[in-house]
């Protein structure tokens, strides 16, 4: 798409939650603040992808409902981060730690705040 002699490309970089766990992906995305904000790091991880898989087609894996956004009858993992990563990004980088809860497709894979 071109507005104004500018050329905007949507950019993705697929990582599931669990492969943030266990690849360190979060370092990887952590390092990508060199050209993009926290913000765009993030939104690039989550909803851009959802909305790439969303285009795929038949190869969708998720294709009865919304990807990307937290409502009902939409697909979504959640993440609940202790701290705020959008001002440190850093605290994606150790999971186990950082992250108190992790559900994917419905299942809790890391339950920080129940104490349990």
């Amino acid at each position: 798409m071109t507005t104004n002699n500018f050329l905007f490309i949507q950019t993705c970089h697929h990582f599931s939650n669990t492969a943030i766990i266990r690849a360190g992906c979060g370092r990887v995305l952590s390092k990508m603040t060199r050209w993009y904000t926290p913000y765009e790091v993030l939104k690039m991880a989550t909803f851009d992808n959802a909305q790439l898989l969303a285009m795929s087609g038949l190869r969708n894996p998720y294709p009865k409902g919304r990807l990307g956004e937290i409502a009902e009858g939409a697909y979504a993992d959640l993440i609940v981060v202790d701290g705020n990563p959008l001002e440190n990004i850093e605290l994606i980088t150790d999971p186990r730690k950082n992250f108190l809860l992790i559900m994917k497709n419905g299942v809790i894979y890391q339950d920080l705040l129940s104490g349990q």
